[in-house]
């Protein structure tokens, strides 16, 4: 009797760790499976090109990411990040033709002008902060089809090192991983 109260017990916390774990990384079990599936269905996806095309694809979500994770551990929000990123590369787009350093330089001062005015309108004019940074995504935004009246801007070719950038490339590495 007793042995069978104790595996009931020790079935239920099973259970009940089991549900924790699953609720705290469910979703990193779902990427994992996923990639399973997906590295057993397409015979190139678990490839080094193919990853590190992934990861280059993904690395500007994932600095945008890193700096979200900081606000929202802080206790703040920020909805304007998205946009602003799109100020930024279309700043950075139409300077382009002054040089790949002008057009870096313009594009992270654009999106830090707003991040100002974002920390300026929370910190000293005391209004929230999903108020603030929603209307600073629509500013953004709007600035950035204003300026681009809603086309694609080439990039100018005397700004090779911005579209050298683009394409993710830093350092010879992962040149030598192809090879």
């Amino acid at each position: 009797m007793a042995a069978t109260r104790f595996l009931a017990l020790a079935s239920r916390r099973l259970s009940l760790h089991g549900a924790k774990f699953l609720t705290k990384q469910g979703v990193l079990l779902l990427l994992f499976g996923l990639a399973i599936f997906a590295s057993f269905r397409y015979e190139t996806f678990l490839t080094p090109l193919n990853v590190m095309n992934i990861m280059r694809q993904n690395s500007m979500l994932a600095l945008v990411a890193l700096g979200m994770t900081i606000v929202i551990l802080s206790g703040g929000i920020d909805l304007s990040v998205g946009a602003l990123v799109a100020l930024g590369g279309v700043v950075a787009a139409m300077l382009a033709g002054q040089g790949s350093f002008v057009a870096i330089i313009g594009g992270i001062t654009s999106a830090t002008l707003f991040g100002l005015v974002n920390g300026l309108l929370v910190s000293r004019a005391r209004i929230q902060p999903f108020v603030v940074t929603l209307f600073t995504a629509s500013a953004a935004r709007g600035l950035a089809l204003s300026i681009t009246e809603e086309k694609s801007i080439a990039v100018s070719e005397t700004a090779s090192g911005l579209v050298w950038l683009g394409r993710g490339f830093i350092g010879p590495a992962q040149s030598r991983l192809y090879k």
